[in-house]
């Protein structure tokens, strides 16, 4: 089960709440990086990457790819990567929770687990290959597609995250994100349609979360069941 979208579009909170129970393992990465930030105490305002931190991690990863840095998978214990890094950066606490993740997915494939997976639409490539990969393992996959109706949602909903003890994301950073997940959300859906379901969580208030959960919760329900995916409806 995939549950993807805009950013700040409460993709976690209709996961947590519509789908986790119905007897899912989650796998959210932001979730994780959120646990580490307050385990490190770091703080929750993610700042967009300067452009000497963009060259440091075009280098680091060029020197993993030859061979000549050490790869997040070849540490035993992923926060072992934070002893030789004082103190630790936010880049080094997300490369950690994204390897964690990894290898939650990576146990709960094999343990034949019914996996719960949030991933940012920016994040296509990764997901549609992932996804494939499950299919090959024999797994039935659905998308629940989170959408805002604009920008404005989703700046709006980033600055009131914070608010509510969770992440805030430097408004750059959320204006990118939600231009590629406009960008890709039609490769997603048709990768995974007819098994796939769009949901518009703009409103606030007056119970519009409670009724968008419910909503979610009666269409995987129905799938799970076997009567069939809902099907792509257009937000």
């Amino acid at each position: 089960m995939w549950v993807c979208g805009c950013p700040a579009s409460g993709k976690t909170a209709i996961a947590e709440a519509a789908i986790l129970p119905l007897g899912f393992e989650l796998i959210d990465s932001d979730a994780v990086f959120e646990h580490l930030l307050r385990q490190y105490g770091l703080s929750a305002e993610i700042q967009a990457p300067t452009a000497a931190d963009k060259e440091l991690a075009r280098r680091a990863a060029a020197a993993r790819r030859s061979g000549q840095g050490p790869k997040m998978a070849d540490w035993g214990d992923p926060l072992d990567y934070l002893a030789d890094k004082q103190p630790p950066t936010h880049g080094h606490l997300y490369a950690v929770a994204r390897e964690i993740t990894r290898r939650a997915l990576v146990t709960g494939r094999e343990e034949r687990k019914s996996l719960l997976i949030v991933e940012t639409g920016g994040q296509a490539d990764k997901t549609l290959k992932t996804n494939q990969t499950l299919k090959l393992a024999g797994y039935k996959t659905f998308l629940i597609w989170v959408s805002l109706r604009s920008l404005e949602d989703a700046l709006r909903r980033n600055y009131a995250r914070k608010a509510a003890g969770g992440r805030r994301l430097h408004a750059a950073i959320v204006e990118r994100s939600f231009t590629v997940a406009q960008e890709v959300r039609g490769r997603l859906v048709d990768a995974f349609e007819p098994a796939v379901f769009a949901v518009d969580n703009s409103e606030d208030g007056g119970g519009s979360l409670g009724d968008r959960i419910r909503e979610v919760r009666a269409v995987i329900g129905d799938w799970m069941a076997g009567e069939g995916p809902a099907g792509w409806r257009e937000p």
